[in-house]
Parts: C-alpha cells; structure tokens; sequence
C-alpha cells in the first residue's frame, strides 16, 4: 500500500496538470523511520534558535497512576525509551514561537483537527502566574497553534488560532 501511493506520486514533467500537483507536494517530507524524523526536528529547532532564541524544552510529567506511589513522580529508569509503549508521546519535546507542529492524535475530526494535521506555534501559554518556563518539569496549561489550511473550525478563535490543552495519556511502564 505504501508503495503504490508512493509512486502516485512520481510526476511527468511534461505533463501540466502533472506540474500543478508536484507543487502541491513542493514541501513534503518522507523518512524511512522515527530516526530521520527526530534529525529533522532537530536541525530545523536549531535554525529556529537563530531567529527566536526562546525555545522551551518541554519534558513529559511521567507520575505513577496506581497504587501506593499513586500521583508521585515515576523514575526515568521505568519510562520505555521508544515512545511507541509512552502511549506515541515523546519524553520531551522543544517548541518555540514558529515551530512547526503536527497533531499526533485525533482531536476533532468535524474540524479538521486529525493525526497529521500540520501547523506553526504562535504560542505557549504557561500558569497565570507566569508567562515563561522556569525549569524543563513545567508544562504548559497549552500550545496556540495556527493550522495549514483549514483545519481548525470551530475551534479557531477570531485570530485562526487553535489553542491545544495539555493532556494526559496512560501507558505501562519499565519493571
């Protein structure tokens, strides 16, 4: 399956309507595996840092969910290290003002907000005691983001902006 929609995409460029949609796909990205991913994540934060020097490293607030250390901070040692047993939630990510952004889960599908839906952070907003990060373990209350396209709906505020709440996911850990 992956290969076929692969070569759908193979153009002739003689062809115009061809053309027309090869520019659609000007932009896409393909990588074999996460790893790929991750490096490209990281060269374009490092160009961002460039321009906006207030980039966050946000890590994941891992707390146990049952029993006798229930609410507690989990050890580092009992998280998986591949985040496909972290529920597909990365231990720690690093956002700024103009990263780019895709939903890794369903949010709404009437609106657009969908696993794969692309956008750039126009914000991050933090406790209403602070409009900044002070150490890695804060999280923010949530990421403002403008979609591509029209992703967003009724979700978009008078801006086009779409505020995502931090949420919480329960996976098994390390024994």
């Amino acid at each position: 399956m992956w290969i076929l929609l692969t070569e759908s995409r193979i153009f002739n460029e003689e062809d115009p309507h061809d053309m027309e949609m090869a520019a659609k796909f000007a932009d896409a990205l393909s990588f074999p595996d996460k790893k790929g991913v991750k490096q490209h994540n990281a060269e374009r934060t490092e160009e961002l840092r460039k321009r906006n020097p207030n980039i966050y490293n946000i890590k994941a607030l891992d707390l146990f969910a049952d029993g006798n250390k229930f609410d507690q901070r989990c050890p580092d040692n009992l998280i998986p290290n591949n985040d496909r047993f972290t529920a597909g939630i990365p231990s720690n990510i690093q956002l700024g003002v103009g990263s780019r952004v895709m939903l890794i889960r369903n949010k709404s599908l009437m609106n657009g907000l969908v696993n794969g839906s692309v956008g750039t952070v126009v914000g991050l907003k933090w406790t209403a005691l602070r409009d900044e990060q002070l150490q890695d373990e804060d999280l923010p209350e949530a990421v403002i983001i403008r979609f591509d396209g029209d992703a967003g709906g009724a979700y978009r505020d008078l801006n086009g902006y779409v505020k995502i709440d931090t949420v919480t996911f329960e996976f098994v850990g390390n024994r």
